[in-house]
């Protein structure tokens, strides 16, 4: 991750997976078969200026690439050229949204886990993780029932459990966002 001068904020991941994926999947979980995925370098540009998202809403994938390599070229050689030789085609817009709390609700026998409930800032980190809680509280809660115990009152204990941990997943990625973005205006007020 680097935070440059102009306030973009770069961060670069490189998959390599540590076995094949179908290897991984038949070790792990024989009967889910998995598509095999090539090694790649990922790059994320990010705005800091808030301002109206329109012009990255309607930008075409190559406009994108564009404004990446020239936000990009005064940045270490090694990182300029990853941005530089990304397929354009590859390039596109990710609006990140935060959710508010919503009022608790009559539980039903359907119910929300993941971004469906509680989307939140990458920057906490703990989304993927967030969701996967949401489906291990979900599965406990739903296997302690026995039959002719009514559905509902586990879904709607999961729900109060979800909603605790959940939303504090979600405030918790905002403070770190809001961090973040304090470090950034710090680090542009000194190099001006």
């Amino acid at each position: 991750m680097t935070v440059a001068r102009s306030g973009h904020i770069g961060i670069l991941g490189a998959y390599r997976p540590r076995r094949p994926h179908l290897e991984a999947a038949a070790a792990v979980t024989p009967a889910v078969s998995l598509d095999p995925e090539s090694d790649y370098l990922m790059w994320v540009l990010s705005e800091q200026s808030f301002g109206s998202d329109e012009p990255w809403r309607t930008a075409s994938s190559a406009e994108l690439h564009r404004y990446a390599v020239a936000a990009t070229a005064e940045w270490h050689p090694a990182v300029h050229q990853a941005v530089r030789e990304a397929d354009p085609e590859d390039c596109f817009v990710q609006k990140v949204h935060v959710a508010g709390r919503p009022p608790t609700w009559q539980t039903g026998r359907v119910t929300l886990l993941g971004d469906a409930i509680h989307p939140m800032s990458p920057a906490g980190g703990t989304g993927a993780n967030t969701a996967l809680r949401d489906a291990a509280v979900l599965a406990d809660k739903l296997a302690a029932v026995r039959h002719p115990a009514p559905l509902v009152p586990a879904v709607a204990a999961y729900e109060t459990e979800m909603r605790q941990y959940g939303f504090a997943a979600v405030a918790e990625s905002l403070r770190y966002g809001e961090r973040f973005a304090e470090t950034i205006r710090h680090a542009e007020k000194e190099n001006h």
